[in-house]
């Protein structure tokens, strides 16, 4: 079918080295990229149920918005990532990640400052340019980055410099 695809619409392999016969070889390897992503999907969805069944469906919901956290950070340096979740260090970061320590009540609260903030950053700015924003010197910050006064438990202040984007008298 894709051969057929690719004889009727040519511009789509146009200009890349890929020619029709070609297409069978990239559908096959799609094709197995979509099922590693599947056994991937399922080997989470499996471990998420497993930590829901042992610790409880707080564990499972606090582990969701540490994944929808981190989606929200392209771009943006590791070390940077654990400033946001509370996380001392780089390994305890990469144990709530795969579920394999607890995320405390303290920490949950932050990443939902942090997602809150996100949210209004990124309805004026591109998610893209987060890690450049976090590390902006930013004068109604006392000229700080929001990333060391994240780093200085102020993050309350970078949430509501965050909402005053949105206000419509900003500029």
């Amino acid at each position: 079918m894709l051969s057929a695809i690719a004889a009727i619409e040519p511009d789509l392999t146009e200009g890349t080295g890929t020619e029709a016969k070609d297409v069978p070889n990239l559908a096959a390897g799609a094709l197995l990229l979509s099922t590693a992503t599947a056994a991937l999907n399922s080997e989470f969805l499996e471990r998420s149920k497993r930590l829901a069944k042992q610790n409880g469906e707080l564990t499972a919901q606090r582990l969701a918005l540490l994944g929808i956290v981190l989606a929200a950070l392209p771009g943006v340096e590791f070390a940077d990532t654990c400033v946001l979740a509370r996380a001392s260090k780089p390994e305890r970061l990469e144990r709530m990640i795969h579920g394999e320590e607890q995320m405390t009540t303290r920490v949950a609260e932050q990443l939902e400052a942090v997602y809150r903030m996100l949210a209004n950053l990124h309805r004026v700015l591109k998610p893209e340019a987060t890690s450049q924003w976090l590390h902006t010197e930013i004068p109604t910050l006392g000229s700080m980055t929001p990333i060391d006064l994240i780093d200085r438990g102020r993050l309350d202040e970078v949430v509501r410099l965050t909402q005053s984007y949105l206000d419509p008298s900003f500029g």
